[in-house]
């Protein structure tokens, strides 16, 4: 199985896919810098908690779509250059095919990441720093800065890049074609929590009518919120990308176990399609 490993790092370092979506990832975190250091420079020298810097950076740099291009590519470059055959030929079984190329896959995922995050920590180091109390968020231009410890906000953010990387990964291996894995990547998590949010509004619009019935006020609308809370969407709506800039050491460390627990159940979808779909 080392083979495996060795040929799927090989290959995932050789790809020049890899390069082009971490650098154009890099790019808006640059840019951010950059404007927050003037920013900070003609305000007077004022400035944010570390944290703040770190997940102003994470959330409108938009690492997640380069994520989801880039696994759309390694995914599905086997099926789309026919040589998946080739490959399972072997003579390895093909879970041991999908444990090194999942793992090369997070790998990267995984780099883009903490090549961003390192960027920005150095960079932090060049701004004022202003600490939040320990038990609120403090407010700037309609974000928030968490009050939770920077290796908690950064583990949450990997869990999150992780997590996501594995749903894509999954329809990689579904679809087989990169260009429909990329679009769904990009807009399925979205309309799944618009769906969400679309259904609750009809179901409070409807119930609103009678007065011994609240559907706001069922188990239903909570699971609902919940789910929606903490779904992969990383848009506009409420989700574990905008929980990022949430608060509380609580908020973090369930995003984690639920990240962990996206992981589990997208990766094991994607080696379920792996060893049962036929290649063609």
């Amino acid at each position: 199985m080392s083979e495996l490993f060795r040929f799927e790092f090989r290959r995932l370092f050789r790809r020049v896919s890899l390069y082009v979506c971490t650098g154009i990832a890099f790019l808006p975190a640059l840019f951010i810098m950059l404007s927050t250091l003037m920013s900070t420079m003609m305000d007077g020298g004022s400035g944010m908690s570390r944290e703040y810097y770190v997940q102003l950076i994470f959330m409108i740099g938009n690492l997640p779509t380069f994520v989801i291009i880039f696994t759309s590519i390694f995914g599905c470059e086997d099926y789309s250059k026919g040589t998946a055959k080739t490959i399972f030929s072997l003579g390895y079984p093909r879970w041991q095919h999908f444990v090194a190329k999942f793992t090369a896959s997070n790998v990267a995922a995984a780099l883009m990441y903490i090549l961003i995050f390192s960027v920005s920590m150095v960079f932090t180091f060049f701004l004022p720093q202003k600490t939040f109390s320990a038990n609120t968020a403090g407010e700037v231009n309609g974000l928030f800065g968490s009050s939770a410890p920077l290796y908690l906000i950064a583990l949450q953010q990997l869990s999150s890049i992780l997590a996501i990387h594995a749903f894509i990964f999954m329809f990689a291996e579904l679809v087989r074609k990169t260009g429909i894995a990329i679009i769904i990547g990009i807009f399925a998590p979205g309309l799944v929590s618009g769906a969400v949010t679309v259904f609750c509004a009809i179901m409070n619009s409807i119930t609103g009518a009678y007065d011994n019935f609240n559907y706001s006020e069922t188990i239903f609308d909570k699971i609902m919120f919940f789910f929606n809370s903490y779904w992969l969407s990383f848009g506009t709506s409420g989700s574990v990308m905008n929980n990022l800039s949430g608060g509380m050491k609580f908020d973090h460390v369930l995003s984690i176990v639920i990240n962990i627990g996206y992981i589990i159940i997208f990766g094991g979808l994607a080696l379920f399609n792996m060893t049962k779909k036929e290649i063609k």
